[in-house]
Protein backbone atom coordinates (compact mmCIF):
# COMPACT_ATOMS: atom_id res chain seq x y z
CA UNK A 1 0.00 0.00 0.00
CA UNK A 2 3.07 2.22 1.04
CA UNK A 3 4.27 1.65 -2.58
CA UNK A 4 1.12 2.39 -4.40
CA UNK A 5 1.34 5.87 -2.49
CA UNK A 6 4.55 6.70 -3.11
CA UNK A 7 4.18 5.87 -6.97
CA UNK A 8 1.11 8.15 -7.07
CA UNK A 9 2.72 10.70 -5.30
CA UNK A 10 5.91 10.61 -7.59
CA UNK A 11 2.91 10.31 -10.58
CA UNK A 12 1.77 13.50 -9.69
CA UNK A 13 5.17 15.61 -9.17
CA UNK A 14 5.95 14.20 -12.56
CA UNK A 15 2.64 15.81 -13.81
CA UNK A 16 3.38 19.21 -12.11
CA UNK A 17 6.91 19.30 -13.36
CA UNK A 18 6.05 18.57 -17.13
CA UNK A 19 3.59 21.58 -17.06
CA UNK A 20 5.76 24.15 -15.23
CA UNK A 21 8.53 22.95 -18.11
CA UNK A 22 6.02 23.41 -21.45
CA UNK A 23 5.08 26.58 -19.30
CA UNK A 24 9.02 28.06 -19.73
CA UNK A 25 9.83 26.78 -22.60
CA UNK A 26 7.15 28.55 -24.86
CA UNK A 27 4.86 31.41 -24.79
CA UNK A 28 1.33 31.46 -23.62
CA UNK A 29 -0.80 29.44 -26.19
CA UNK A 30 -3.12 31.38 -28.15
CA UNK A 31 -5.93 29.38 -30.10
CA UNK A 32 -7.03 30.23 -33.66
CA UNK A 33 -9.38 28.50 -36.40
CA UNK A 34 -7.11 27.21 -38.80
CA UNK A 35 -9.49 27.31 -41.62
CA UNK A 36 -10.71 23.82 -41.49
CA UNK A 37 -14.55 24.49 -40.31
CA UNK A 38 -14.88 24.48 -36.62
CA UNK A 39 -11.31 22.86 -35.86
CA UNK A 40 -9.27 24.58 -34.06
CA UNK A 41 -5.12 24.14 -33.36
CA UNK A 42 -2.30 24.98 -31.74
CA UNK A 43 0.51 25.71 -34.24
CA UNK A 44 4.31 26.02 -33.32
CA UNK A 45 7.35 27.05 -34.61
CA UNK A 46 10.17 29.80 -35.04
CA UNK A 47 10.10 33.28 -34.97
CA UNK A 48 7.08 35.46 -37.30
CA UNK A 49 7.65 38.37 -38.79
CA UNK A 50 3.96 39.45 -38.17
CA UNK A 51 1.82 36.61 -40.21
CA UNK A 52 1.01 33.33 -38.13
CA UNK A 53 4.28 31.05 -38.71
CA UNK A 54 3.93 27.98 -41.59
CA UNK A 55 5.60 25.46 -39.76
CA UNK A 56 3.90 22.14 -40.53
CA UNK A 57 3.91 21.37 -36.82
CA UNK A 58 0.43 21.45 -35.84
CA UNK A 59 -0.74 19.41 -32.65
CA UNK A 60 -4.13 18.08 -32.77
CA UNK A 61 -5.87 18.96 -29.51
CA UNK A 62 -9.79 19.72 -30.30
CA UNK A 63 -11.26 18.57 -27.35
CA UNK A 64 -8.33 20.29 -25.18
CA UNK A 65 -9.44 23.55 -27.43
CA UNK A 66 -12.74 23.78 -26.33
CA UNK A 67 -12.67 23.07 -23.02
CA UNK A 68 -9.93 25.97 -22.51
CA UNK A 69 -12.14 28.20 -24.42
CA UNK A 70 -15.21 27.77 -22.03
CA UNK A 71 -12.73 28.13 -19.23
CA UNK A 72 -11.04 31.27 -20.37
CA UNK A 73 -14.85 32.56 -21.83
CA UNK A 74 -16.27 31.89 -18.27
CA UNK A 75 -13.44 33.90 -16.80
CA UNK A 76 -13.74 36.41 -18.99
CA UNK A 77 -17.38 36.63 -17.70
CA UNK A 78 -15.94 36.48 -14.38
CA UNK A 79 -13.88 39.21 -14.47
CA UNK A 80 -15.67 41.79 -16.55
CA UNK A 81 -18.41 41.27 -13.90
CA UNK A 82 -16.11 42.18 -11.02
CA UNK A 83 -15.82 45.88 -12.80
CA UNK A 84 -17.13 49.21 -11.67
CA UNK A 85 -20.29 49.70 -14.08
CA UNK A 86 -19.54 53.39 -14.88
CA UNK A 87 -17.21 55.89 -14.13
CA UNK A 88 -17.73 59.22 -11.59
CA UNK A 89 -20.11 61.32 -13.83
CA UNK A 90 -18.34 64.51 -12.27
CA UNK A 91 -14.38 62.82 -13.62
CA UNK A 92 -16.23 62.66 -17.67
CA UNK A 93 -17.75 66.09 -17.17
CA UNK A 94 -15.60 68.02 -19.09
CA UNK A 95 -14.04 71.31 -17.97
CA UNK A 96 -12.07 73.72 -19.84
CA UNK A 97 -8.34 73.79 -19.80
CA UNK A 98 -6.89 74.57 -16.03
CA UNK A 99 -5.56 78.43 -15.69
CA UNK A 100 -1.82 79.02 -15.82
CA UNK A 101 -2.19 80.05 -12.07
CA UNK A 102 -3.91 76.94 -11.15
CA UNK A 103 -1.14 74.39 -8.91
CA UNK A 104 -3.36 72.32 -7.69
CA UNK A 105 -5.18 70.19 -10.43
CA UNK A 106 -8.21 68.01 -9.51
CA UNK A 107 -9.50 64.54 -11.30
CA UNK A 108 -11.68 65.69 -14.21
CA UNK A 109 -11.63 65.39 -18.06
CA UNK A 110 -10.29 68.53 -19.69
CA UNK A 111 -10.42 69.96 -23.02
CA UNK A 112 -8.80 72.77 -24.95
CA UNK A 113 -10.43 72.97 -28.84
CA UNK A 114 -7.93 74.55 -31.67
CA UNK A 115 -9.61 72.50 -35.13
CA UNK A 116 -13.03 72.07 -36.16
CA UNK A 117 -13.91 68.42 -37.01
CA UNK A 118 -13.39 69.60 -41.28
CA UNK A 119 -9.90 70.30 -40.27
CA UNK A 120 -9.51 67.17 -38.73
CA UNK A 121 -10.97 65.39 -41.03
CA UNK A 122 -9.19 63.34 -43.49
CA UNK A 123 -11.18 62.39 -47.21
CA UNK A 124 -9.43 58.99 -47.56
CA UNK A 125 -9.77 57.54 -43.98
CA UNK A 126 -12.33 59.32 -41.80
CA UNK A 127 -11.54 61.38 -38.67
CA UNK A 128 -8.86 59.57 -36.16
CA UNK A 129 -8.35 59.98 -32.88
CA UNK A 130 -4.35 59.60 -31.07
CA UNK A 131 -5.37 57.70 -27.90
CA UNK A 132 -1.94 58.14 -25.83
CA UNK A 133 -1.51 56.91 -21.93
CA UNK A 134 0.85 58.02 -19.35
CA UNK A 135 1.63 57.54 -16.11
CA UNK A 136 4.34 60.87 -16.95
CA UNK A 137 7.26 58.92 -15.71
CA UNK A 138 10.57 61.32 -16.18
CA UNK A 139 10.92 59.04 -19.57
CA UNK A 140 7.96 59.82 -21.06
CA UNK A 141 8.39 63.27 -20.38
CA UNK A 142 11.36 63.53 -21.99
CA UNK A 143 9.49 62.07 -24.84
CA UNK A 144 7.16 64.06 -24.78
CA UNK A 145 8.96 67.30 -24.39
CA UNK A 146 11.80 66.69 -27.05
CA UNK A 147 10.57 63.83 -29.45
CA UNK A 148 6.83 64.39 -29.99
CA UNK A 149 7.00 68.18 -31.72
CA UNK A 150 9.19 66.25 -34.56
CA UNK A 151 7.40 63.13 -35.10
CA UNK A 152 3.99 65.39 -35.02
CA UNK A 153 5.99 67.71 -37.84
CA UNK A 154 7.04 64.96 -40.03
CA UNK A 155 3.79 62.96 -40.15
CA UNK A 156 1.52 63.43 -42.27
CA UNK A 157 -1.23 61.34 -40.68
CA UNK A 158 -1.05 62.74 -37.43
CA UNK A 159 -0.97 66.42 -38.40
CA UNK A 160 -4.88 65.51 -38.49
CA UNK A 161 -5.46 63.89 -35.66
CA UNK A 162 -7.50 64.78 -32.06
CA UNK A 163 -5.48 63.88 -29.15
CA UNK A 164 -6.50 62.26 -26.05
CA UNK A 165 -4.74 61.71 -23.01
CA UNK A 166 -5.35 59.25 -20.13
CA UNK A 167 -3.16 60.70 -17.50
CA UNK A 168 -2.39 59.21 -13.89
CA UNK A 169 0.53 60.90 -12.33
CA UNK A 170 0.89 61.54 -8.77
CA UNK A 171 -0.76 64.98 -7.71
CA UNK A 172 2.28 66.61 -7.27
CA UNK A 173 3.02 65.95 -10.99
CA UNK A 174 -0.42 67.25 -12.08
CA UNK A 175 0.50 70.63 -13.14
CA UNK A 176 3.49 69.76 -15.11
CA UNK A 177 2.21 66.99 -17.05
CA UNK A 178 -0.85 69.28 -18.38
CA UNK A 179 1.66 71.62 -18.97
CA UNK A 180 3.97 69.43 -20.86
CA UNK A 181 0.92 67.64 -23.00
CA UNK A 182 -0.23 71.71 -24.01
CA UNK A 183 2.76 72.33 -25.17
CA UNK A 184 3.36 69.56 -27.21
CA UNK A 185 0.20 68.79 -28.79
CA UNK A 186 -0.13 72.83 -29.22
CA UNK A 187 -1.77 72.46 -32.72
CA UNK A 188 -4.13 70.08 -31.69
CA UNK A 189 -7.65 69.45 -30.36
CA UNK A 190 -6.54 67.88 -26.89
CA UNK A 191 -8.47 66.59 -24.33
CA UNK A 192 -7.05 64.73 -21.06
CA UNK A 193 -8.92 62.36 -18.38
CA UNK A 194 -6.94 63.00 -15.66
CA UNK A 195 -7.12 60.39 -13.27
CA UNK A 196 -5.81 59.03 -9.63
CA UNK A 197 -2.24 57.49 -9.46
CA UNK A 198 -2.09 53.99 -10.47
CA UNK A 199 0.43 51.06 -10.89
CA UNK A 200 1.67 50.90 -14.78
CA UNK A 201 0.16 48.03 -15.51
CA UNK A 202 -2.86 48.78 -13.90
CA UNK A 203 -3.26 52.07 -15.24
CA UNK A 204 -2.71 51.10 -19.36
CA UNK A 205 -5.91 48.40 -18.36
CA UNK A 206 -7.78 51.27 -17.19
CA UNK A 207 -7.22 53.51 -19.90
CA UNK A 208 -8.56 50.78 -22.11
CA UNK A 209 -11.46 49.85 -20.01
CA UNK A 210 -12.69 53.22 -19.58
CA UNK A 211 -12.40 54.59 -23.09
CA UNK A 212 -14.68 51.98 -24.21
CA UNK A 213 -17.31 51.71 -21.30
CA UNK A 214 -17.51 55.59 -21.47
CA UNK A 215 -17.36 56.19 -25.24
CA UNK A 216 -14.20 58.31 -25.30
CA UNK A 217 -13.77 56.75 -29.23
CA UNK A 218 -17.56 57.83 -30.11
CA UNK A 219 -17.69 60.07 -33.80
CA UNK A 220 -13.85 58.68 -35.15
CA UNK A 221 -13.11 56.26 -37.65
CA UNK A 222 -9.84 55.04 -36.27
CA UNK A 223 -8.20 55.32 -32.92
CA UNK A 224 -4.27 54.87 -32.73
CA UNK A 225 -3.30 53.89 -29.16
CA UNK A 226 0.42 54.03 -28.10
CA UNK A 227 2.30 55.32 -25.24
CA UNK A 228 5.05 58.03 -25.27
CA UNK A 229 7.87 56.08 -25.54
CA UNK A 230 6.35 54.47 -28.57
CA UNK A 231 7.52 56.15 -32.06
CA UNK A 232 6.19 56.30 -35.23
CA UNK A 233 8.65 56.35 -37.40
CA UNK A 234 7.19 56.16 -41.16
CA UNK A 235 3.52 56.57 -41.35
CA UNK A 236 3.11 55.56 -45.09
CA UNK A 237 2.36 51.88 -43.98
CA UNK A 238 -0.75 52.63 -42.12
CA UNK A 239 -2.17 55.77 -44.01
CA UNK A 240 -2.03 53.55 -47.03
CA UNK A 241 -3.90 50.54 -45.15
CA UNK A 242 -6.37 53.05 -43.33
CA UNK A 243 -7.65 53.94 -46.39
CA UNK A 244 -8.87 50.31 -47.22
CA UNK A 245 -12.35 50.11 -46.81
CA UNK A 246 -11.51 46.48 -45.52
CA UNK A 247 -9.51 46.52 -43.02
CA UNK A 248 -10.42 46.94 -39.56
CA UNK A 249 -7.34 46.70 -37.69
CA UNK A 250 -3.24 47.24 -38.27
CA UNK A 251 -1.40 45.31 -35.68
CA UNK A 252 2.10 44.23 -34.17
CA UNK A 253 2.63 40.48 -33.08
CA UNK A 254 4.83 40.28 -30.23
CA UNK A 255 4.49 36.19 -30.14
CA UNK A 256 7.63 34.67 -31.67
CA UNK A 257 5.28 31.58 -31.59
CA UNK A 258 1.41 31.83 -32.92
CA UNK A 259 -0.21 34.76 -32.18
CA UNK A 260 -0.12 37.36 -29.59
CA UNK A 261 -1.34 41.44 -30.36
CA UNK A 262 0.87 44.10 -29.12
CA UNK A 263 -1.65 46.06 -26.90
CA UNK A 264 1.47 49.10 -26.31
CA UNK A 265 1.00 50.43 -30.42
CA UNK A 266 -2.23 49.48 -32.50
CA UNK A 267 -4.34 51.15 -34.86
CA UNK A 268 -8.06 50.14 -34.98
CA UNK A 269 -11.88 50.44 -36.05
CA UNK A 270 -12.97 51.38 -32.23
CA UNK A 271 -16.13 49.46 -33.41
CA UNK A 272 -14.27 46.33 -32.61
CA UNK A 273 -13.40 46.77 -29.82
CA UNK A 274 -14.52 45.68 -26.39
CA UNK A 275 -14.46 45.94 -22.90
CA UNK A 276 -13.47 42.21 -22.05
CA UNK A 277 -10.62 42.93 -24.05
CA UNK A 278 -9.00 44.69 -21.28
CA UNK A 279 -9.83 43.25 -17.59
CA UNK A 280 -8.53 44.98 -14.60
CA UNK A 281 -7.49 41.85 -13.02
CA UNK A 282 -6.56 38.58 -13.97
CA UNK A 283 -4.97 37.78 -17.25
CA UNK A 284 -2.18 39.15 -19.33
CA UNK A 285 -3.28 42.16 -21.52
CA UNK A 286 -1.86 40.82 -24.90
CA UNK A 287 -3.63 37.64 -24.34
CA UNK A 288 -7.21 38.94 -23.54
CA UNK A 289 -7.00 41.66 -26.64
CA UNK A 290 -5.82 38.91 -28.82
CA UNK A 291 -9.16 36.59 -27.91
CA UNK A 292 -11.22 39.62 -27.95
CA UNK A 293 -10.62 40.25 -31.63
CA UNK A 294 -10.01 37.22 -32.58
CA UNK A 295 -13.13 36.19 -34.56
CA UNK A 296 -14.24 39.64 -35.00
CA UNK A 297 -10.63 40.72 -36.77
CA UNK A 298 -8.07 38.01 -36.72
CA UNK A 299 -9.86 35.51 -38.59
CA UNK A 300 -11.73 36.78 -41.11
CA UNK A 301 -8.15 38.39 -42.51
CA UNK A 302 -9.55 42.01 -41.97
CA UNK A 303 -6.50 43.47 -40.24
CA UNK A 304 -3.27 43.98 -41.51
CA UNK A 305 0.35 43.23 -39.82
CA UNK A 306 2.49 46.27 -39.66
CA UNK A 307 5.62 45.07 -41.56
CA UNK A 308 8.90 44.65 -39.90
CA UNK A 309 7.77 46.29 -36.67
CA UNK A 310 7.31 42.39 -34.74
CA UNK A 311 10.27 42.41 -31.81
CA UNK A 312 13.38 40.14 -33.16
CA UNK A 313 13.31 39.65 -28.78
CA UNK A 314 11.63 38.54 -26.28
CA UNK A 315 10.25 41.78 -25.18
CA UNK A 316 7.21 42.69 -26.39
CA UNK A 317 8.13 46.08 -27.93
CA UNK A 318 7.26 47.15 -31.43
CA UNK A 319 10.60 46.82 -33.61
CA UNK A 320 12.70 45.79 -30.58
CA UNK A 321 15.61 44.21 -31.92
CA UNK A 322 16.02 45.45 -35.01
CA UNK A 323 17.41 48.43 -36.68
CA UNK A 324 15.81 51.97 -36.19
CA UNK A 325 15.36 52.25 -39.72
CA UNK A 326 14.02 49.26 -40.41
CA UNK A 327 11.21 49.54 -38.55
CA UNK A 328 8.38 51.89 -39.37
CA UNK A 329 7.29 51.78 -35.66
CA UNK A 330 9.51 51.87 -32.89
CA UNK A 331 8.97 51.46 -29.03
CA UNK A 332 12.05 52.51 -27.14
CA UNK A 333 13.72 53.58 -23.93
CA UNK A 334 16.37 55.77 -25.42
CA UNK A 335 16.12 59.58 -27.08
CA UNK A 336 17.73 58.49 -31.05
CA UNK A 337 19.28 62.02 -32.40
CA UNK A 338 17.34 61.43 -35.57
CA UNK A 339 14.04 61.89 -33.54
CA UNK A 340 14.48 63.91 -30.73
CA UNK A 341 15.87 67.05 -30.23
CA UNK A 342 17.33 67.78 -26.88
CA UNK A 343 18.81 71.08 -26.31
CA UNK A 344 22.53 70.94 -25.22
CA UNK A 345 21.77 72.28 -21.68
CA UNK A 346 19.86 69.93 -21.04
CA UNK A 347 21.07 66.98 -19.03
CA UNK A 348 19.10 63.41 -19.85
CA UNK A 349 21.98 61.04 -18.41
CA UNK A 350 19.97 60.89 -15.20
CA UNK A 351 16.97 59.05 -17.32
CA UNK A 352 18.81 58.09 -20.20
CA UNK A 353 22.20 56.94 -19.04
CA UNK A 354 23.21 55.25 -22.24
CA UNK A 355 23.94 56.74 -26.12
CA UNK A 356 21.90 55.57 -28.68
CA UNK A 357 21.83 52.46 -30.04
CA UNK A 358 22.60 49.72 -27.84
CA UNK A 359 22.71 46.35 -28.52
CA UNK A 360 19.14 44.91 -28.24
CA UNK A 361 20.32 42.33 -25.34
CA UNK A 362 21.27 44.89 -22.99
CA UNK A 363 17.84 47.42 -23.59
CA UNK A 364 15.86 47.76 -20.67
Amino acid sequence: MKNIKYHKFIAVVAVFALSAVFLLLDDEPIYFADGAGDHRSLRTGEENEGEPTDDPTIIDQTSIDETMATSARELEDRLIGAQPETTDDNILAIHEWPAAEMSNIAEGTYSISRLNTTQTNNDNYGRVLLYVTSHMSRQHKMFLKYCWPNILARSALLQKVDVAVYLNPGEGKRKEAMDILNNTFADQNLKVYLRAKAEKQAGAKTAMYEAITSDFFSGYDWVIRLNPDVIIRDDSFLMQSMADPSVLALLINCSRRGTKVHTDFFVIKPDVLSAKAFPLTGENAELSFTRSIQESVLDNGSHRWIPDASPKSYLCRAGDGRDFYESPIVHEHFLHPEVCSVPKDIDVTSVFPDAWPLPWSRRV
